[in-house]
C-alpha cells in the first residue's frame, strides 16, 4: 500500500517540481507578466464569492441544527449529501431554473460570475456548516450561562465563531479553486479552467506561452496560482480548526434559548432543501420527452457501468488505505496524500499522462488504470485521515493494553482495532466512491477512457441549455453518488447512537 501511495501521490510531485525546475521560463513568464497578475487576482477573487456564499448559507444552517433541538439536528443528515453531490449537477440545475425564471444572465459578465459563485456556495456550504456547529457545542456551557447573564451571548458568539467559520470558508474556496467545470461552461477564466485550455488546445490568454515552449511546463504555470492559493487557504483553515476550547461531544445538542426550538429547525432544513432540492426539481420540470429507462441505458449504460466500476475500485481501495492507516501510524503518507490533493486534479493529471503515456506502459495509459491513479492521488488523504484517527489519544490506552498483552501490530489490528473501528474504513471506502463517481478536475483530461465514463461525457453536453439525455443522465449521476453516500451516514449513525 505504501508503494501505491508513491506511485499515485508523490511521483506526480516529484515530476511536476522536475518540469517547473527544468523548463522557469514556461511559468516565470505567466507569473511575471500581466496575464499572470490578472489570472491570480481572478482565481482569488471569484473564489472569495464562493466563500462569502457558503459562510452565509452554512451559519444559518449551523445556528439552526444547532439551536433547533432534536428536529433541526436531524438535518445535518443532509450535509454530507448535500457536499458530495457532484458539482455538474448543482450547476446544471440551478442553469434549468435561471432559464424557467427568464434570468439567463450574459456570458461571463458580473452576473455570470456572481451565477457561478452562488453554485459553488449552494455545493460547498456544509462545510462551514460543520464548523459553526462544531464552534458553538464546543463552547463550555457555563461561558454560555455567564455570557447570557451578562448580556453578552452574541459577542460570544462572534468571538467563537470568527475563526472556524473562516476556516471552513477557506475550505469551500479550495475546493472551488480546483473547479473548472462550473466556470467553463460559459468561458469564465479562472487558473482551473486556463490550465485546460493550455494544455489542450494552447489557446485563451496564454496563448502566448505555449507556441514554443512545451506545454506541460506551460499548463503547470497556468496551475501555480491555483496550487498555490490552494495552500494558503489549507494553511488557513489549519489555523482557523486550532487551539479551541472543547466542553461536550460536539456531535450533542448545544444549549437552545426557550421557545426558538421549531424556527430553528425550520432554517436547518431550509437550507440543504433550498440548495440541493431546488436545482434537482429544476432538472426534472425541465425535461420534455424523458427517455424510457431502457433506451436511457441504452444510451449511457457503457459509461455507467465504467463509472460504478471504477467506484467500486476506488471504495475498495480506500478501505485498505484506511487499514493501513491503522496499521501504520500515517505520518509522512498523509502529507503526502494532502500534498498531492492540493496541487488539484488537472495538474495530476496532467502528471500522470506524462508518465504513462508512452511505449510499453499502454496497459495504464489506455484502461481504467490510470484513472484509478489520478484518483488515489486526489482522495487516499481520506482514508489515510480515517485510518489516522485510531491513533489519537482516545485510542492509545486500547493499543498499549494490547501490546502489555503481547499482541503484535498484526494481531493488534485484527483483533483489537478493527472490530471497533470499522465503520471508519466503511466510512471512507463509501465515501471515496461517491466522490470518485462525481469527481471532474481529474478525470476530464485523461483520454483515452477505457472503459468510458458518466461524467466526462456529461461535461461534454453541459453547454447544452436544455437537453433531455443531459437532465437524465444527471439525475441518474446524482442517485448512483447518493446511494453510497446514504450507506456511509447510516453507518456513522448507527456507531454514534451506539457510543452515546
Amino acid at each position: 500500500m505504501a508503494v501505491l501511495l508513491l506511485i499515485c501521490c508523490l511521483l506526480p510531485l516529484v515530476w511536476m517540481v522536475h518540469i517547473i525546475w527544468t523548463h522557469p521560463a514556461s511559468w516565470l513568464d505567466g507569473w511575471g507578466g500581466l496575464w499572470g497578475i490578472r489570472l491570480a487576482g481572478r482565481t482569488a477573487g471569484y473564489n472569495l464569492l464562493v466563500a462569502l456564499v457558503a459562510g452565509v448559507l452554512g451559519l444559518a444552517g449551523g445556528i439552526g441544527a444547532t439551536r433547533g433541538g432534536r428536529a433541526g439536528a436531524a438535518a445535518m443528515l443532509l450535509w454530507p449529501l448535500t457536499l458530495l453531490l457532484p458539482s455538474l449537477c448543482f450547476d446544471y440545475g440551478w442553469n434549468q431554473l435561471w432559464r424557467l425564471s427568464h434570468l439567463r444572465p450574459r456570458p461571463q459578465s458580473a452576473a455570470d460570475v456572481l451565477r457561478c459563485a452562488w453554485t459553488l456556495g449552494t455545493w460547498l456550504w456544509p462545510l462551514c456548516a460543520l464548523a459553526t456547529r462544531w464552534a458553538l457545542v464546543r463552547t463550555p456551557n457555563d461561558l454560555w450561562q455567564q455570557a447570557r447573564l451578562d448580556g453578552a451571548a452574541g459577542r460570544l458568539a462572534v468571538r467563537r465563531l470568527a475563526r472556524p467559520l473562516l476556516a471552513g470558508m477557506a475550505l469551500a474556496a479550495l475546493l472551488a479553486a480546483q473547479e473548472f467545470g462550473v466556470w467553463e461552461a460559459t468561458g469564465i477564466s479562472v487558473s482551473a479552467t486556463e490550465v485546460r485550455t493550455v494544455f489542450e488546445m494552447g489557446g485563451g490568454e496564454a496563448a502566448s506561452l505555449t507556441a514554443p515552449r512545451d506545454r506541460y511546463a506551460a499548463a503547470l504555470g497556468a496551475a501555480m496560482p491555483m496550487m498555490v492559493l490552494s495552500v494558503l487557504l489549507a494553511a488557513l483553515a489549519a489555523w482557523g480548526l486550532g487551539e479551541h476550547d472543547s466542553a461536550d461531544d460536539w456531535l450533542t445538542a448545544a444549549p437552545s434559548r426557550p421557545g426558538r426550538q421549531t424556527g430553528m429547525a425550520i432554517l436547518a432544513w431550509s437550507v440543504p432543501l433550498l440548495t440541493a432540492g431546488v436545482p434537482l426539481g429544476a432538472m426534472m420540470l425541465s425535461m420534455r420527452t424523458p427517455l424510457p429507462l431502457g433506451e436511457l441505458l441504452r444510451v449511457l449504460g457503457p459509461q455507467l457501468l465504467g463509472s460504478l466500476l471504477l467506484g467500486a475500485i476506488m471504495g475498495l481501495l480506500a478501505g485498505a488505505v484506511a487499514l493501513f492507516a491503522m496499521a501504520h501510524r500515517p505520518r509522512w503518507t498523509l502529507a503526502m496524500a494532502v500534498a498531492s490533493f492540493l496541487a488539484g486534479g488537472p495538474p495530476l493529471a496532467i502528471a500522470l499522462m506524462h508518465l504513462y503515456n508512452r511505449a510499453g506502459l499502454q496497459w495504464v495509459y489506455d484502461t481504467l488504470v490510470i484513472a484509478i491513479l489520478a484518483l488515489v492521488g486526489r482522495f487516499a488523504w481520506l482514508g489515510l485521515l480515517m485510518g489516522g484517527w485510531t491513533w489519537n489519544r482516545s485510542w492509545l490506552p486500547i493499543r498499549q493494553m494490547a501490546a502489555l498483552d503481547g499482541a503484535d501490530r498484526r494481531r493488534t489490528l485484527w483483533h483489537v482495532i478493527l472490530p471497533q473501528a470499522w465503520p471508519l474504513a466503511a466510512a471512507a471506502a463509501l465515501t471515496t466512491m461517491a466522490l470518485s463517481l462525481g469527481e471532474v478536475p481529474a478525470t476530464m483530461l485523461l483520454a483515452p477512457q477505457n472503459p468510458p465514463l458518466l461524467t466526462p461525457l456529461l461535461m461534454t453536453w453541459a453547454h447544452n441549455q436544455r437537453y433531455d439525455p443531459m437532465l437524465q443522465g444527471s439525475l441518474l449521476l446524482a442517485v448512483a453518488t447518493l446511494l453510497p453516500a446514504a450507506g456511509g451516514i447510516c453507518i456513522l449513525t448507527k456507531v454514534i447512537n451506539r457510543n452515546r
